[in-house]
């Protein structure tokens, strides 16, 4: 997945995290630093009063909670998941979250 992230990003819908919602991504934060396990805990459809062209993707966002420490900021990491494999991210801080930890949000255009 990793050789063309870019055209697998594009083909990515809002179903193919929500049958994942409870299910652990593993966000690398650096070289030599252990994986930071994500949950997704909820994604959104976005824009729903705009019409789209049939097989056009829909706008949605997908929001993770990791651990209360560290925080981290907003930029592009690396993500994986046994079935849809490793691919780059971008990922905004949105703050503390019910049930503990920091909520994340990735936004699909």
């Amino acid at each position: 997945m990793q050789e063309d992230s870019g055209r697998v990003l594009a083909e990515l819908t809002r179903d193919h995290f929500e049958s994942r919602v409870g299910e652990v991504f593993l966000l690398m934060t650096g070289e030599g630093e252990e994986a930071m396990e994500l949950t997704v805990v909820e994604t959104r459809r976005l824009l729903e009063s705009m019409d789209f062209a049939p097989g056009e993707r829909h706008p949605f966002s997908v929001i993770f909670r990791g651990p209360a420490e560290p925080i981290l900021h907003q930029r592009i990491y690396q993500l994986s998941h046994r079935e849809m494999g490793t691919f780059p991210l971008f990922l905004v801080p949105l703050g503390p979250g019910e049930g503990g930890g920091i909520r994340y949000e990735a936004v699909f255009t």
